[in-house]
């Protein structure tokens, strides 16, 4: 693993506010409008920020790309990871980065001119560890509107400001304080199916720390037609179900693994039966049923011992 210093300068500010923003990526085009949408929020509040960009990539995709993009500054710090574990690559920007806060984004995401602030704000006004924001998708034109208007790729929290057990890192400001104080890292046993972050918040949450959502702060998301295929999205809201099992029963006995199983079971046949039921008639509708039933049959999947599906 080596770490590459890509010059301009840094927001200015005390050191002691720094925030590191760390993104996971394989070089996707989008992380150049990625970036720029953060340096826009930054420099709307004043922020003094550092990049941390674990290249996941095995042909160094990410330095070649801002390279010819123009983007060569030294506030961002390129890791190569090439490994093929999103895990490993979310670690390295834990190790690598210096600030006080961490935020975290995807390389397929633009973050709304008050991203930051909004993060920032809710963190410190109410005194919390880590707050999670919204993901709101941005559709490609040749998406079909039933698909679209189910939304699966939509995060957004239903009681606003209130603590949740757990999040994802497509957007977040946390304390990097924290990361030290435990010494959690990403697992490395789902770099490959996902489901690392999901994880890695549970744990956090388990052992103390406060984290909140704030729906103000926005993230927009990519989806692509190739995202959008049923089968993908089956496997993906399936991989879902499937750590909701293992976070959900994690420590627990027979008995209320028994539970957890009917439990499941009861909503597979249910969503089933209403996916069957719904879709030829409302394709939108249909699909949400159709999602649920994925998620219930991942829960199963689990119980049964069956591997997570490699989604990266």
């Amino acid at each position: 693993m080596t770490t590459v210093n890509i010059n301009s300068h840094l927001w200015t500010g005390d050191m002691g506010d720094l925030i590191s923003i760390c993104i996971a990526s394989i070089g996707r085009r989008t992380l150049v409008d990625t970036i720029c949408s953060v340096d826009k929020s930054a420099a709307k509040y004043g922020f003094n920020i550092e990049y941390i960009i674990a290249d996941d990539s095995p042909n160094k995709a990410v330095t070649t790309l801002l390279s010819q993009a123009m983007m060569v500054r030294e506030n961002i710090k390129i890791i190569d990871v090439a490994s093929r574990n999103i895990s490993i690559a979310r670690n390295a920007c834990l190790k690598n980065s210096s600030g006080k806060y961490l935020a975290f984004i995807d390389d397929d995401e633009i973050a709304d001119i008050n991203w930051l602030g909004t993060l920032h704000s809710a963190l410190t006004s109410n005194n919390v560890d880590g707050v999670f924001g919204a993901i709101l998708p941005i559709h490609d034109p040749a998406i079909p509107q039933w698909i679209v208007k189910s939304s699966p790729f939509l995060k957004f929290f239903k009681n606003n400001n209130a603590r949740v057990e757990t999040g994802g890192t497509g957007n977040l400001l946390m304390k990097s304080q924290i990361v030290k104080e435990t010494g959690l890292s990403f697992n490395q046993d789902f770099g490959r199916t996902g489901g690392e972050d999901t994880l890695f918040f549970y744990e956090l949450n388990k052992a103390g720390y406060i984290f909140i959502c704030e729906n103000k702060s926005i993230v927009n998301e990519h989806v692509t037609p190739d995202r959008v295929v049923l089968s993908k999205l089956f496997k993906r809201y399936c991989r879902g179900g499937q750590t909701y099992a293992y976070i959900n029963n994690k420590g627990h006995g027979p008995i209320r693994r028994a539970k957890e199983f009917v439990n499941g079971l009861i909503k597979l046949i249910v969503s089933s039966i209403f996916f069957v039921l719904v879709f030829p008639v409302n394709k939108s509708t249909g699909l949400v049923w159709y999602l649920k039933m994925a998620a219930n049959y991942g829960k199963i999947k689990y119980f049964a011992g069956a591997k997570m599906d490699v989604l990266y």
